[in-house]
């Protein structure tokens, strides 16, 4: 019986480090729900680009980025639950998104992008966490932004903006 036992647990371990096993916690309709929620994040930062693009003022620009951090936060937490090593470094992001905004740009790089000011994760964890860092990174931008949005300005939103996208692609 304790082999039976030793076996079971040496197959349970086994079998969730194992990168193409899905937690039994994930259910189809988590992993539909993931994947229409990415297309929409996806869709809202092209919509942002593009505003941005067209010379959106600073108040819509704000708002389609703290939109995207919004609809970031389900997303990793759908994340965390097909990934529940990423558990902790997801919640320190959600819980920290309001603070993220208020920081200057050398902080937010070195605490969030870089990620000094996180715990410890593996890898794949860290294409979710920029799903909130990157817009956080933008609202920023906004924040220490003269009465209108020079062209740096807009260039770097637009770079924040195209990055994130290249990691939900990841996703």
């Amino acid at each position: 019986m304790k082999c039976v036992n030793l076996l079971m647990m040496f197959l349970l371990v086994a079998c969730t480090k194992s990168n193409n096993v899905v937690p039994r916690n994930d259910t189809k309709s988590d992993t539909i729900d993931f994947k229409s929620q990415i297309a929409e994040y996806k869709s809202l930062s092209l919509d942002l680009i593009k505003s941005n693009k067209n010379n959106a003022s600073k108040n819509e620009i704000k708002s389609m980025a703290s939109n995207l951090i919004e609809k970031a936060k389900p997303i990793m937490n759908l994340f965390s639950k097909k990934h529940p090593q990423c558990e902790k470094l997801m919640n320190a992001v959600i819980n920290n998104s309001t603070a993220m905004t208020k920081l200057s740009l050398d902080v937010i790089e070195t605490n969030f992008h870089q990620g000094n000011a996180l715990p410890e994760a593996p890898d794949e964890c860290y294409d979710a966490k920029e799903l909130i860092v990157h817009p956080a990174t933008v609202l920023v931008v906004i924040n220490q932004a003269k009465a209108q949005l020079s062209k740096e300005n807009r260039e770097q939103i637009f770079n924040e903006i195209e990055e994130v996208v290249s990691h939900i692609d990841v996703l």
